[in-house]
Order: structure tokens, then sequence, then C-alpha cells
């Protein structure tokens, strides 16, 4: 059984993320990532999911996505 460390250590791995990615808006940062990318616009140095959710994750505590964005 992991200690109490351990299980910490587990939970701060976590992706946080996941449930966004169900977000009709997930596929669409994901694709102005992607555009922005290849245009050599912005150079990506973390995983891209963790910059898609991430601008979520803003976006949803402003309260600037539709909730058509939400589902």
């Amino acid at each position: 059984m992991a200690g109490r460390a351990e299980k910490q250590k587990q939970m701060k791995n976590k992706y946080p993320y996941a449930e966004l990615e169900k977000m009709a808006a997930w596929a669409v940062l994901d694709k102005i990532v992607g555009d922005l990318t290849e245009n050599k616009d912005i150079i990506e140095q973390t995983d891209r999911r963790y910059i898609v959710g991430y601008l979520i994750k803003e976006l949803v505590n402003a309260n600037l996505l539709t909730d058509e964005a939400l589902k």
C-alpha cells in the first residue's frame, strides 16, 4: 500500500485536464495552437494537452465560454 507521500506524488502527477478534453472548445483550441505552431508563430515547449487545457480552464474560470462550448 502506498504511503501518504506516494499518494500525494501520484495526485500531483495526474493529468489535470482530462475532463476538459470532452468540451467542444478543446478541438478548436487544439487546432489553433497547431496552426500557430505550424506557421512558426509560437514554439511549443510543453505538451499541447497542457497548453490547451490551461487555456480552456482559464476561459471557463473567466466565464468566457458559451454553454455550447462547454458541452
